[in-house]
């Protein structure tokens, strides 16, 4: 699944991170480098979950479980948050 933006959200990119707002809901997301990581492909590159799961394995290592459940946690924060939507 690719992920996209939702509504009026902004972001901008930090010296250590990824910082995320969405002025509507007035929630403010700062993401560290890990999570500036997972932002950056899945939304300016538009990765899908299975390939950022992929390169959590190949990048740091991790099972390829442990890096769905990862990503799927991460992205599933994110769109409880209002900050992404899934595409349709």
């Amino acid at each position: 699944m690719v992920w996209r933006l939702a509504d009026e959200v902004r972001w901008i990119e930090v010296e250590d991170g990824v910082v995320v707002f969405a002025p509507r809901s007035t929630t403010y997301l700062d993401l560290d480098e890990r999570g500036a990581e997972l932002w950056l492909t899945s939304i300016e590159l538009g990765w899908d979950d299975r390939s950022l799961s992929r390169h959590l394995v190949a990048e740091f290592g991790s099972t390829e479980e442990q890096a769905q459940a990862v990503v799927r946690g991460f992205m599933d924060d994110l769109e409880r948050r209002g900050l992404i939507t899934p595409p349709g």
